[in-house]
């Protein structure tokens, strides 16, 4: 049995299926640290991550999302029964 790669674990749900939130997490925190290092090494300033915080959080509130979307309980069947009557037989006030 050929066994995968330590980093896979961390791009891959419980359930052994890549995750999109994780790998686009991964990826933009990558770009982000040579982003922050390329602002502080070469232009000698501190850059503000405020936008890139709330991009986190949306991409994390968006997978939460779909993750309660998809373990919602199931919808209860409809009780309501149908009698098909012919429409003589219709009570029509």
């Amino acid at each position: 049995m050929k066994i995968p790669p330590p980093w896979t674990a961390l791009a891959t749900t419980d359930n052994k299926s890549w995750s999109f939130a994780r790998t686009s997490t991964g990826s933009l925190l990558a770009a982000t640290i040579f982003w922050g290092t390329y602002i502080v090494w070469y232009e000698h300033k501190i850059p503000d991550f405020t936008s890139v915080a709330l991009l986190f959080g949306a991409i994390y509130g968006i997978n939460r999302g779909a993750e309660a979307y998809e373990n919602r309980p199931p919808t209860p069947p409809d009780t309501r029964t149908v009698i098909n009557q012919p429409a003589s037989q219709t009570n029509v006030n």
